[in-house]
């Protein structure tokens, strides 16, 4: 939260991770939420102060994402303060990577037109490699975990310029 003001125009990406991610900033009011995720969508749909576009494209039903050139071309119009990105590899040389080729140039797209990128994922990504590369770890502005995550990874990927936040859990 400490990065996201009231009134920030933001692209959220598929996953479990921005669902949660979303479901936390809908504190923030009067929003505005581009996303290509059905599960964040149907999230924020129901909070009465922000504005939500949902991207057209083609579906991938099994993961709630919307991809493509329909996609890619609304993308083109917004000028986010933020990308907000779940991933399926975080890794020090190889990047940001995920499992989702038809994902990646959502992704790369959200990166691109946004001021910063803020990419979130577990542990459990820490130190992964993906099929599919997003991007470099330069072109992200930091990256928030849970304290699992495995320090020296942590710090090889703080040597590429990424600030690393790692979350602490909250009762209730």
């Amino acid at each position: 939260l400490e990065y996201i003001h009231d009134g920030d125009t933001i692209f959220f990406n598929s996953g479990m991770t921005t669902a949660t991610v979303a479901e936390i900033i809908s504190q923030r009011s009067r929003l505005n939420v581009v996303t290509n995720s059905l599960a964040v969508a149907n999230y924020l749909a129901h909070q009465p102060d922000t504005n939500l576009i949902l991207l057209g494209g083609e579906l991938n039903p099994n993961y709630g994402f919307t991809y493509g050139g329909n996609a890619l071309e609304q993308l083109q119009q917004y000028q986010p303060q933020w990308s907000i990105l779940s991933v399926d590899g975080v890794h020090p040389q190889r990047g940001i990577t995920t499992y989702h080729a038809n994902e990646v140039m959502i992704d790369r797209a959200m990166i691109a037109q946004a001021q910063k990128t803020l990419i979130v994922a577990d542990h459990r990504k820490i130190g992964n490699i993906g099929f599919s590369h997003i991007c470099n770890l330069p072109q992200c502005h930091a990256l928030i975990t849970d304290s699992s995550a495995d320090p020296a990874t942590l710090e090889r990927i703080r040597q590429q310029g990424v600030e690393v936040l790692v979350a602490t859990p909250t009762n209730g």
